[in-house]
């Protein structure tokens, strides 16, 4: 317990919270750069439920992650006209 409170008031996240994190930034990544299913990626990050997987990268990113993905294709493909 004394690590879990020495990691929050050092980092401002819980542990959980950091490891969702990083699993999320991960995710994001995979979206981003390959076609793979989004419950694929889910999988892939960590994420047993792809509805929990859903929820949290829409809570963190403001969009779906298939809304997400196609907003970044969408952007990527103005930058290259």
């Amino acid at each position: 317990s004394w690590l879990c409170a020495f990691f929050k008031k050092s980092t401002g996240r819980t542990m959980q919270q950091y490891l969702i994190d990083l699993r999320l930034d991960k995710a994001e990544e995979m979206l981003i750069n390959t076609n793979m299913s989004v419950g694929d990626v889910a999988a892939i990050c960590g994420f047993k439920d792809a509805l929990y997987f859903s929820t949290s990268f829409k809570k963190r990113f403001n969009f779906s992650p298939i809304n997400y993905r196609l907003l970044k294709k969408q952007k990527k493909l103005l930058e290259i006209k």
